[in-house]
């Protein structure tokens, strides 16, 4: 019992990285190397927008706690370093357009992930066991 509290604090830990892991590089890797890269146009489709909501959807799932509505402010403080977008488009820092991203749509998948993997786990406890 006490092995498996630990494995699911440890997976649970190991989401929360991999979260901002995944931001950082995209700040970082994919916004300020391609700095003077011109063709940011994906930036205004819908394939940014759905990845960020599955990405906060299966964070919201495989954490599961309250506590990782944080995860997305911590995300934003990653990217206040970072400088503009390449191009000048859009016309705002890259903390501000993810910071106005995940408010609208980032925190609202976190928040029906953690629900439904709430709800899931505790259909999973009513279960009857095998044994």
């Amino acid at each position: 019992m006490i092995a498996n509290v630990l494995l699911q604090r440890a997976a649970t830990a190991t989401a929360a990285l991999a979260y901002l892991a995944i931001v950082t590089a995209w700040v970082y890797g994919g916004v300020e190397r391609q700095r003077d890269a011109l063709e940011w146009s994906w930036l205004q489709g819908w394939r940014p927008l759905l990845a960020v909501v599955f990405l906060h959807a299966a964070l919201g799932l495989a954490v599961g706690r309250p506590w990782a509505l944080a995860l997305p402010l911590g995300a934003v403080l990653i990217a206040v370093p970072a400088a503009d977008f390449p191009g000048g488009y859009p016309e705002v820092p890259v903390w501000v357009w993810l910071g106005f991203t995940l408010a609208w749509a980032g925190v609202p998948a976190l928040l029906g992930g953690i629900v439904l993997g709430a709800a899931v786990r505790r259909r999973g406890d009513r279960a009857p066991s095998a044994a």
